[in-house]
């Protein structure tokens, strides 16, 4: 999946869940391991949604953060 069609997708499934609403319980789930991994399969059934949808919410996540960690020096 291209950026732009990944984009889409995750915009698509804030939309459905109401993600936008519920971001300080997403930063919690997201940080609260203390650097472990974190499961798509926990998250989708935290969040309510399909394994498949949450495995490209948090890619788009990380590829957000990956992007960042390129190219922002010190930010």
């Amino acid at each position: 999946m291209d950026v732009q069609d990944h984009h889409k997708e995750f915009l698509r499934i804030v939309k459905k869940y109401s993600l936008d609403k519920r971001a300080d319980k997403i930063s919690v789930f997201l940080t609260a391991e203390h650097g472990k991994k974190s499961s798509s399969v926990k998250f989708s059934k935290k969040f309510g949604m399909t394994n498949k949808e949450a495995v490209i919410f948090l890619a788009f996540i990380d590829a957000g953060l990956r992007w960042k960690e390129g190219n922002l020096q010190n930010v």
